[in-house]
């Protein structure tokens, strides 16, 4: 297959995450230090459970009623996510971000390895792009 997910977590660091005991202000502070909007929530094995995203606190904030400190991530897991393998097909990836926020890769034990969310893939295309683009202007020798 000529464009598998491992092209689109090339490079990329292991990913941030959270466990389900987790105080949801835990995560909230980690997504604002790190500009994220959401993380990946797995169990003490690296399997993932679902995601965290400011919008899923909020929604249990207001569901159970409960200040942000006293509020666990399991409790405010989103389990709508879908797992992709590095082998799989870049497209069909693709495919799942034009209705979700992000996919989380796995192992082939199912332990989390990545996530790919809709700016990876726009940095990864703008990469290409420009590469494309310099070798069409003349800036790159095409030896």
């Amino acid at each position: 297959m000529p464009y598998s997910v491992q092209q689109l977590i090339e490079g990329h660091a292991k990913p941030l995450t959270v466990l389900p005991s987790d105080s949801a202000e835990k995560a909230l502070d980690l997504m604002i230090e790190h500009a994220y909007s959401q993380l990946p929530v797995v169990d003490s094995s690296g399997r993932p459970l679902g995601m965290i995203t400011s919008e899923s606190i909020l929604r249990a904030l207001s569901n159970f009623g409960v200040t942000i400190d006293a509020l666990n991530v399991s409790k405010a897991i989103d389990t709508r996510f879908r797992k992709f393998r590095p082998e799989d097909n870049m497209f069909d990836l693709l495919d799942e971000l034009r209705d979700h926020y992000a996919a989380l890769i796995v192992d082939g034990e199912g332990r989390l390895t990545g996530i790919v969310t809709n700016y990876d893939t726009a940095e990864y295309f703008r990469r290409r792009a420009e590469d494309i683009m310099l070798v069409e202007e003349g800036w790159i020798s095409q030896d």
